[in-house]
């Protein structure tokens, strides 16, 4: 999908997550628009997460896991604790996916062991 909607930031008030792209470098990334605050926080696209990462380019899917969520059987995905908050999951293929999670200030990129 080209937007995923859900409370990404756990206000209770809806946000969205767009695809979007660094003009200068072509690095992809995630935009949260912020329901609550109306404000825009970007993963990637050029700007480095703590992980090390400033392209999201490798995803090939991604979806909303709602909040709670320990366990996706779809996706056979582990989560080591519930979810605090919706959170946008991805990942290319079979062979690598993270999510993000809000920190209070913003939204950090967290690796998934398979």
């Amino acid at each position: 999908p080209p937007y995923l909607v859900g409370d990404f930031d756990g206000d209770g008030v809806a946000d969205a997550a767009v695809l979007v792209q660094q003009r200068t470098s072509g690095k992809l990334g995630i935009a949260f628009v912020l329901g609550g605050p109306k404000r825009v926080s970007v993963v990637a696209a050029g700007t480095p997460d703590p992980t090390g990462g400033d392209d999201l380019s490798w995803i090939d899917r991604w979806d909303r896991i709602g909040q709670g969520v320990t366990y996706d059987m779809t996706n056979r995905v582990r989560f080591s604790e519930p979810t605090k908050t919706d959170v946008v999951w991805f990942a290319r293929g079979d062979s690598a996916s993270a999510f993000t999670e809000w920190t209070g200030s913003g939204f950090r990129v967290i690796p998934l062991g398979r």
